[in-house]
């Protein structure tokens, strides 16, 4: 495709798609409920020392404090109160910690928000013809102009010959649900799933960012994804306008439970940590990660997209406050940074040795400090048909049902397929690895990036055609 650019106006934002809220300012209707129609609550998280005590706890609380809503995930010994009134909350909480001090691992906390990571390509005032943008509307071609991370991770889809995947290994997509009838994806769509979204039991997708990532890894029509006939599942864990990351960790346990072999997470959260504070959370984390990794089940979480170094606590005040990013910062996950049409990591993703791969992101090209951007680095994907799509997807006439985007939110399910395709390769040869194993070997079959990450690593993009290529013959040397 040729070179387009097009001069952004000087008062563009780019900004994450979404933020999601997790404390008490979601944001507000005219009669006092958040955007899912739900009255808008306070709530913190309790993590008890042994899971076999959230039965009693959970009994006693509600007979104590009858107007609290409660919530739990047995299986891991985590509990969530809410209360509309964050007073009331707040007595409810020191009384239940102050009863049962010894069985609770500290006190209460409040998540911090959980972010996605997208980037909104551009917002534009004035139509395509004025700024001089192409118009796609009637191209043949437009499906293939934007395929250059699809490409790059299956070497121009070579891996295809050797599989494109199966149903009988899926890919569990946490994230915003999914459009169940997309044409490019409703032939993989094994099962609807499950919302973890209070007022919403669909899991399909009002926001966009889930179709998105689900067709990373599977699409199968106009657009392939890197793995075309892997099975995806939805787990809705936000909705358009808020969500928490209870739901999130209560749907990595739920997927693990339903079998699935790969969790795909393209979101985080940037949890307050100090040595009195977040303990609990990172908690409620570990758990449900080490759960799932015993159930048999790999974690692929998005590094972000704020450009730091996340294996240290990221400095937020003076006061030596700061946070560090969930789930990313556990060894068990599998860590995704982003790359660029240059084959270089994008300079908005997030670094450092708990990156542990580099996938297509996407980025708006070696111009855009000059107030340009340069189309051809921006990915193609699915995104709901009945949906409105960005302003730039309509201005150059995009069909319905696809957008551009760059994030590692879309770095993330390219290597989330890769496993899938990886992990149905080895059953179908008979072979066993541990995710460790199958994790150390997509290392080795990784594609070294033109230039090192801010912290001058050397870093690898996943490559699902090599590593496809050592499964069907082990004794091939590794390079």
């Amino acid at each position: 495709m040729k070179k387009i650019t097009s001069r952004l106006l000087k008062s563009l934002i780019i900004t994450a798609i979404l933020l999601l809220t997790l404390t008490n300012n979601n944001p507000l209707s005219a009669n006092g409920t958040d955007t899912t129609g739900q009255p808008v609550t306070s709530h913190k998280l309790i993590v008890v020392k042994d899971k076999n005590f959230v039965n009693l706890l959970t009994k006693f609380i509600s007979k104590k404090y009858p107007d609290l809503k409660l919530d739990y995930i047995k299986e891991i010994g985590v509990v969530q109160i809410e209360h509309p009134q964050e007073e009331v909350l707040e007595k409810a909480s020191k009384y239940i910690h102050k009863r049962f001090k010894r069985f609770i691992v500290q006190e209460s906390e409040v998540m911090n928000p959980l972010d996605l990571d997208t980037v909104l390509a551009a917002q534009f005032a004035t139509d395509a013809e004025s700024n001089g943008m192409p118009n796609f509307q009637n191209d043949p071609n437009v499906y293939s102009y934007w395929q250059w991370g699809v490409n790059y991770v299956t070497e121009n889809k070579k891996s295809y010959s050797i599989t494109k995947g199966s149903h009988d290994v899926s890919v569990a997509v946490l994230d915003s649900g999914i459009d169940l009838n997309h044409p490019d994806l409703v032939d993989n769509i094994i099962s609807p799933g499950q919302s973890f979204v209070p007022g919403e039991p669909t899991t399909m997708d009002y926001n966009g960012h889930g179709t998105k990532v689900a067709g990373i890894i599977a699409a199968n029509g106009n657009l392939t994804g890197i793995g075309p006939e892997i099975g995806i599942v939805p787990y809705k864990v936000f909705s358009r306008e808020g969500g928490r990351a209870f739901w999130m960790i209560q749907a990595m346990v739920k997927a693990a439970n339903d079998g699935h072999e790969v969790l795909n997470i393209s979101s985080g959260i940037y949890q307050t940590y100090s040595e009195k504070s977040g303990g609990a959370v990172v908690e409620a984390f570990q758990r449900a990660i080490d759960y799932t990794n015993n159930k048999g089940s790999v974690i692929v979480n998005s590094a972000g997209n704020e450009g730091v170094n996340i294996d240290q606590i990221i400095p937020t005040g003076e006061d030596g406050s700061g946070v560090i990013r969930l789930p990313s910062v556990f060894s068990k996950v599998i860590t995704v940074g982003a790359s660029t049409l240059e084959r270089m990591p994008a300079p908005y993703s997030n670094y450092g040795e708990k990156v542990d791969f580099y996938a297509p992101g996407g980025s708006y090209g070696p111009i855009a400090h000059e107030d340009e951007f340069d189309f051809s680095f921006l990915l193609l994907t699915t995104y709901p048909t009945y949906l409105e799509q960005s302003t730039i997807a309509q201005s150059i006439g995009l069909p319905k049902g696809y957008d551009l985007d760059i994030g590692t939110s879309l770095a993330t399910p390219a290597v989330s397929a890769t496993f899938a395709l990886v992990i149905h390769k080895l059953k179908e040869n008979k072979l066993n690895k541990a995710p460790g194993e199958i994790s150390s070997m997509l290392r080795e079959m990784a594609t070294q990036l033109s230039a090192n990450d801010p912290a001058g690593r050397t870093v690898g993009m996943v490559n699902a055609f090599k590593a496809l290529q050592y499964v069907e013959n082990e004794s091939m040397p590794l390079k």
